[in-house]
């Protein structure tokens, strides 16, 4: 009833406190990696390196990092809420955590992955992202400050780990979406109602067992996911989704 818009940081804090035990630091220290994006000013173009430091060669800077170690109950609360904090919705423009400011650890690294797990993760995404990655230029981003080409951090090899069957999604393992990302977005921030979330829930459920019968784990017939809409009335519908943004 109030929004969420500036309340979500607060309210996730509140939940936290409530849901997590007091040693949750010690369960999730070694076992939790927590991405963290760091950002900070520098001169605009490339540095005497020839390396371009800020985004899309602008004053912004914006650094990864995986924290996976916690001192404390607190410690671990810092981070998880730094990891998800958009600036303004989430609150204040940036989180301090460590001595720096922090936001969404999603802005430098989509799927994080614990190191040494680069041959065994399976990444999960919410957003079909294949065919923006596909249609990304080359690079790693040094070169350019485009923190879109395929190789950047944000979301490296996004198509490699497809092929070799490391990414759940709503166009994972040869899937077809019922939604584009850019109305998935506008629901990541503005939630739809109940019914349509719970279709959403329906329909990730179904990527899974494509995905785990694509590569060999499901011995039992693939859930049929409903085409979205199917038990949601139509005004609601086209009010969330109209008939243009669906596939």
């Amino acid at each position: 009833d109030n929004g969420v818009v500036g309340r979500v940081g607060s309210v996730l804090e509140a939940a936290l406190r409530r849901e997590l035990p007091p040693d949750a630091h010690l369960r999730c220290s070694g076992n939790l990696f927590v991405s963290l994006t760091s950002p900070a000013f520098v001169s605009p173009g490339a540095g005497s390196d020839g390396v371009i430091k800020g985004f899309n060669g602008g004053p912004l800077a914006l650094e990864g990092e995986l924290v996976s170690e916690f001192a404390d109950f607190e410690d671990l609360l810092g981070a998880l809420l730094s990891s998800c904090h958009i600036p303004l919705y989430c609150g204040w423009p940036a989180r301090n955590y460590r001595g720096k400011l922090r936001v969404d650890g999603g802005w430098t690294q989509l799927t994080p992955t614990p190191p040494g797990c680069e041959d065994t993760a399976v990444r999960v995404s919410s957003f079909p992202l294949l065919e923006p990655w596909g249609q990304s230029p080359p690079g790693d981003g040094s070169a350019t400050g485009n923190f879109f080409e395929q190789q950047a951090t944000f979301w490296d090899g996004w198509g490699d780990w497809d092929r070799r069957g490391g990414l759940i999604a709503p166009d994972g393992a040869g899937g077809t979406p019922a939604v584009d990302y850019m109305t998935l977005g506008k629901w990541a921030l503005l939630p739809a109602s109940d019914d349509v979330l719970e279709e959403l829930v329906r329909l990730g459920r179904a990527d899974t067992q494509r995905w785990a019968a694509a590569n060999g784990y499901l011995v039992f017939p693939p859930y049929e996911a409903p085409e979205l809409g199917s038990e949601v009335g139509s005004e609601e519908l086209e009010r969330w989704a109209p008939a243009g943004q669906r596939f």
